[in-house]
């Protein structure tokens, strides 16, 4: 006895306004997601400071946005690596009395704890995320270092 073959549709596309409605969700209005991603393509275009303005300002108004806390932590993360490369460019000649090495490594501890914090805000919103939680914890181990 052979069954007749069923047939299977093929996945539905996700159309784009879809996709731009679901990243959308959490936000109160398209003002915010655009402040967003302006946020977003500052940090592109090497303007950390700004972007972080932007999504700290996106935060106020959105709170419960994971995704807000989520760019945060990636903004956080690259300004870090920066300081790590620029201290690790020194190690050859640390000097502890070098004011300037000092204000380097707290920049770096205070870049650690902002970059945990965010992940870690962004995780507890979307629980489900565990590429969220493996940043935080990440993020954590610099902070202890």
């Amino acid at each position: 006895d052979s069954q007749p073959a069923t047939y299977v549709a093929p996945p539905k596309k996700k159309s784009k306004k879809n996709r731009v409605l679901r990243r959308m969700r959490e936000f109160s209005s398209q003002r915010l997601a655009q402040q967003h991603g302006e946020a977003i393509a500052a940090h592109i275009r090497g303007m950390s400071d700004v972007a972080v303005e932007k999504l700290s300002q996106v935060a106020k108004a959105a709170p419960t946005a994971p995704q807000v806390y989520s760019s945060l932590g990636m903004v956080y993360e690259s300004m870090l690596a920066e300081i790590e490369k620029e201290i690790n460019d020194r190690e050859e000649g640390i000097d502890l009395r070098d004011k300037s090495f000092v204000a380097l490594v707290r920049r770096e501890l205070e870049l650690a704890r902002k970059t945990y914090g965010s992940y870690h805000v962004a995780s507890l919103l979307c629980k489900r995320d565990f590429v969220l939680w493996e940043r935080s914890g990440d993020a954590a181990i610099k902070v202890t270092r």
